[in-house]
């Protein structure tokens, strides 16, 4: 099973869907998401600092479930909430406070690691994806990609030619016959993402949160 090809448009890599009918009518039906987006505190307009979120995809849904879930959020006075659900997101929250100098430093990590690549983003079509928003003095930036939530099925593999199955094939493997620039995007990804999801941890002394409002605001 391979889900090939691939264009560009503007930054961001968009993988077609070309076998499979039934993964291509799942991904490829209902209106695109918003991009370029972030979520900001409702009650005060805070933009935080870094910000991690699951968009779903057009896929089947719980009643309710179809709305972007907030994986993690801090903000520079060191507020961090989270969610229990460290991939997609959602309710319920915790919330943890740290100081500011270690939130920015996990803002200054993050940001290095997305700042030299080129690709805002690994998309396919109409299925779900993670978004991450490091903020800067220009206003930040938001790289999307969906190649962790495909990839939580042990069988397939992203490249940069789309969505495929392993086969028994090694996947690290897989992955360096990719592109050198979708390579990149890859590593920068998961050094970011694991800094900013480094922070969801159990130790951490953490309340329960009331169920965080937030709003969608243009970069």
């Amino acid at each position: 099973m391979r889900l090939s090809g691939y264009r560009i448009q503007g930054p961001c890599l968009y993988a077609r869907l070309l076998a499979v009918p039934l993964l291509l009518a799942v991904a490829c039906s209902g209106p695109s998401r918003t991009r370029n987006r972030v979520p900001v505190d409702a009650q005060t307009g805070e933009v935080p600092l870094f910000a991690l979120w699951c968009e779903p995809g057009n896929g089947i849904h719980r009643e309710g479930e179809k709305t972007p879930g907030l994986v993690i959020a801090a903000w520079g006075d060191g507020r961090v909430v989270f969610s229990r659900d460290p991939l997609e997101g959602g309710a319920p929250y915790a919330e943890t406070h740290l100081s500011s100098t270690e939130v920015r430093g996990i803002l200054e990590r993050s940001k290095a690691a997305v700042d030299h690549v080129a690709m805002d983003g690994f998309v396919i079509p109409d299925a779900g994806c993670a978004s991450l928003f490091v903020a800067s003095a220009r206003g930040g930036r938001v790289i999307s990609s969906a190649h962790e939530l495909f990839e939580t099925n042990g069988d397939v593999v992203a490249t940069d030619h789309g969505i495929e199955a392993l086969g028994g094939r090694d996947r690290a493997q897989v992955i360096q016959q990719s592109s050198a620039e979708f390579r990149a995007f890859r590593a920068s990804w998961s050094e970011a993402v694991g800094d900013v999801r480094s922070l969801i941890d159990s130790t951490l002394p953490a309340t329960d949160a009331e169920p965080v409002r937030y709003e969608w605001r243009d970069l």
